[in-house]
């Protein structure tokens, strides 16, 4: 039958994820919801031209006002929340209340730990709710788990991403592939990893990293704010957690379990954002300088705050008419036991996350023959770039096509009731035959140890 879809928030991001669904997603409706009328009627008439279906209906909404999120969601099988991340709560109160599943765009750590806290109370509502999707989070953190599932004993998980122009200029060789105030927030935030088997917090704009790239030589990464979501705390240990974020924690626990994975904590889990060289330098004198402070100073006599200030700023400047991108993802994962030869099934953990319908997730059962003791390293490549035929920037297409499909495993009863984070909501290997359908691509290797 067809599906009913929301997508709350019909910008950049919403619109690529409404454009895979029009093609992919059994839809009889897509609802296009904006605060303002006048977007949402402008993404329709674009979405129209680029599908070549008439499926949307628009809506004003308010996220603050549960009346008007009621009336979005009435009769709606999966909605995507494509709104600025701190009002993923929101969407996801409205959902609870409606009896409508939700997949979310990901963005801060603790309050999708608060969310993922809710786990039975969206089993009892018969929904399932998705934190953290997106490119990274989301994609990137799926993909790492599918790999950590090749290991009888994984033990590092390296993640890397950068969304980047085709045409690079000084002086940062940068340009905005989503809003300023995310990018500072990146760059200006915590990050959470896992070091020495221990969820930790970690400074930005710290341990840069080089690395090459086929076709763009040397590039420059270094620790950034909210890529690995709540994936940390799947895969380490994490006492300090309290309150409703520790429920979140205990959440993530059972579900590991659930999947068949070993609940022995990672060594590393660690994600770096890919610029090319000279960039992280010129950001770090700026964040020095206390451009990025978020208190007010003086200045002639006048308020004024740093960050609201360079975000205005910089904004401005990095912002480029026909932007043209391309985005780099990449996961490494070590350890011992791998299968090898670049095969990407599941071994011996498995996967079993289940719907509440018995449509199992499991790739395989038990132990493979073949396998080893020797230590062995897993990398998952993609490189995507502009679209010439729609229009659509790779950093569009990369967060809202995985939101979509992850959306549609949603719609047909193939994602567990409750509240999941995006890593553990589908198999890799489900997502990885969808993007392949969509002719994106992802490049596995296996490197064995010297």
């Amino acid at each position: 039958m067809p599906f009913t879809y929301a997508i709350l928030g019909s910008g950049v991001q919403g619109l690529a994820a409404a454009y895979d669904l029009a093609l992919h997603g059994d839809a009889g409706e897509i609802r296009l919801a904006d605060a303002s009328l006048k977007s949402a009627e402008s993404a329709a008439e674009r979405l129209r031209a680029l599908a070549g279906t008439d499926l949307f209906a628009c809506f004003d909404v308010d996220v603050h006002a549960p009346e008007s999120m009621a009336r979005l969601l009435d009769g709606v099988d999966v909605c995507l929340s494509c709104i600025p991340y701190h009002l993923h709560p929101l969407a996801a109160e409205a959902a609870l209340k409606a009896g409508c599943s939700l997949v979310d765009m990901g963005g801060d750590t603790e309050d999708a730990l608060r969310t993922l806290a809710r786990d039975d109370e969206a089993k009892r509502r018969g929904i399932s709710i998705v934190t953290d999707g997106g490119v990274a989070p989301g994609l990137i953190n799926l993909l790492a788990v599918h790999l950590i599932s090749q290991f009888q004993e994984p033990e590092e998980a390296k993640l890397y991403c950068g969304g980047l122009p085709l045409d690079p200029k000084p002086p940062f060789h940068y340009a905005l592939a989503f809003n300023v105030e995310g990018l500072i927030s990146e760059y200006a935030d915590k990050a959470f990893g896992v070091t020495d088997g221990q969820a930790v917090e970690m400074e930005s704009l710290t341990d840069l990293e080089e690395l090459d790239w086929p076709g763009l030589g040397k590039m420059e990464a270094s620790t950034t704010s909210g890529g690995t979501g709540t994936a940390p705390f799947l895969f380490g240990e994490h006492p300090t957690l309290h309150g409703a974020e520790a429920d979140g924690g205990r959440a993530l626990a059972r579900l590991l379990r659930e999947a068949g994975f070993s609940t022995r904590p990672l060594k590393t889990y660690e994600y770096r954002t890919l610029r090319f060289p000279g960039h992280w330098e010129k950001m770090k004198l700026f964040r020095d300088l206390g451009f990025w402070g978020i208190d007010e100073v003086e200045v002639e006599g006048r308020p004024v705050k740093p960050r609201a200030l360079f975000e205005y700023l910089i904004g401005s400047f990095l912002s480029e008419p026909g932007y043209k991108d391309q985005l780099l993802l990449r996961v490494e994962v070590s350890g011992r036991g791998a299968k090898g030869q670049g095969d990407m099934t599941p071994v011996a953990a498995g996967f079993s996350l289940r719907s509440e319908k018995g449509q199992g997730d499991r790739e395989t059962e038990g132990q493979r023959d073949g396998e080893t003791e020797r230590k062995a390293l897993l990398r998952l490549d993609l490189h995507e770039r502009y679209d010439e035929a729609t229009g659509l920037t790779a950093m569009q297409r990369m967060t809202g096509f995985p939101v979509a499909i992850c959306a549609i495993e949603m719609a047909h009863g193939r994602v567990r009731k409750g509240c999941t984070p995006f890593e553990l909501s589908i198999p890799g290997k489900a997502m990885i035959n969808a993007l392949k359908h969509r002719e994106i691509n992802v490049q596995s290797q296996t490197i064995k140890p010297d």
